[in-house]
């Protein structure tokens, strides 16, 4: 009876160590996994997900700009990750790089089953176990069979204190590398602005509950020709203030908004130098004087314009400030005067300079119109006009 006791005693006691180290091991097993998705520093620092969004931007920049050489009937071949993060993130790092490379460009990528499947083979008794990751016949034959040209390999090594993502594109029947290279979490952003590039432009929009619009606000001061209703050519001449504001989509290469002028004939701002001495002054002999009693249309001296815009700027899938850049637009709308209105319609040609001048050359046509005098309405003959504007965008 007394020996039964004791190995029912040890049996609890062997059964109770096993739960523990059971309950330990799987606490330690569920810590270290953890330990892979925490945030790479605690405070302000980004969290992991936010670098590794940057490494995959950066990444996506240079897919969008055509710097990666080889992407044409491509196939993403093998991710890796370093021990520091579990073997999931490896599938989990392959979407993200597809994702990128689908956003940015028309490459044709390939999913490439059979690249990642795995046979066996009876060799003298033993079963011998190969995959296209290991076997460079294997790897050509597949690609052979899905059109494959290139492949990617990705690399993903995560520290505490930085990340670095590497990228290799490579030939399979030479065995060439056509492109590689590395995006450390350390350097990342100062290349774009050693490009002049926003990286707002390739970035991701954040999460919202709304879109938010990006404009373009102008003012600028110009001069040129302008139609008068009559005058000399002091009239037929203005300064201008200009005013445009839009709203930019079609990733950035359109615009659609108002333009606003004020113009300001030479004759209304022009004045007579300074003088001494006396003029000379003539008599008539007869000494009557003869006045025009006919009625005429006086030159405005002050008018105003506000058409809706539309404009195409070529500025490619980045708009980089170190390259000048060009563009038009169009715009319909009306031109006002006291007691004249006339519908106008322009076309300008936009340059580009840096990120904030812009300098257009522009033409506007004034559609013949009427003008009360009198008692009567006469015809304007309307007439085209043309200008050069200095702007600054803010």
């Amino acid at each position: 009876m007394r020996a039964v006791f004791i190995v029912t005693w040890i049996l609890l006691f062997s059964a109770q160590a096993v739960a523990e180290d059971s309950v330990n091991s799987g606490g330690t097993q569920s810590q270290a996994k953890a330990d892979t998705t925490i945030p790479m520093q605690q405070g302000n620092v980004r969290q992991f997900h936010m670098v590794l969004e940057d490494l995959l931007t950066e990444f996506g920049y240079d897919v969008k700009n055509g710097q990666v050489s080889g992407l044409r009937n491509v196939a993403i071949r093998k991710t890796s990750v370093n021990e520091s993060l579990p073997q999931s993130y490896e599938k989990y790092l392959e979407l993200l790089v597809s994702e990128r490379i689908r956003l940015n460009s028309d490459v044709k990528l390939i999913n490439c089953i059979t690249c990642q499947a795995r046979t066996s083979t009876l060799i003298e008794g033993k079963l011998k176990l190969t995959s296209p990751d290991t076997n460079i016949i294997q790897l050509r034959d597949a690609a052979k069979m899905m059109g494959i040209e290139n492949f990617i390999d990705v690399l993903l090594v995560y520290h505490t204190s930085h990340m670095i993502l590497a990228i290799e594109v490579f030939n399979i029947d030479s065995g060439e590398t056509l492109w590689t290279k590395t995006y450390n979490s350390e350097t990342l952003r100062t290349r774009f602005q050693k490009v002049a590039v926003d990286y707002s432009q390739i970035a991701k929009s954040k999460a919202g509950d709304e879109y938010s619009p990006e404009f373009r606000y102008t003012l600028g001061v110009g001069a040129g020709g302008i139609s008068n209703v009559s005058g000399e050519s002091p009239d037929n001449s203005a300064i201008s203030l200009n005013l445009r504001a839009s709203e930019k989509f079609n990733n950035r290469n359109s615009e659609f908004g108002l333009s606003f002028r004020v113009f300001m004939t030479m004759a209304s701002i022009s004045k007579g130098y300074p003088t001494t001495g006396q003029a000379a002054t003539n008599s008539d002999t007869d000494g009557t004087t003869e006045e025009d009693t006919t009625l005429k249309a006086k030159p405005f001296k002050t008018a105003f314009s506000l058409q809706a815009t539309y404009a195409q700027n070529f500025m490619g899938n980045l708009e980089s400030y170190d390259d000048i850049r060009n563009g038009y637009h169009i715009g319909l709308g009306g031109f006002y005067a006291p007691g004249y209105l006339a519908p106008s319609a322009s076309l300008g040609w936009d340059v580009f300079f840096g990120k904030r001048f812009i300098m257009t050359v522009g033409a506007t046509y004034l559609v013949p119109s009427d003008v009360l005098i009198g008692k009567e309405f006469v015809k304007t003959s309307g007439g085209m006009s043309g200008d050069i504007v200095f702007s600054y965008n803010f």
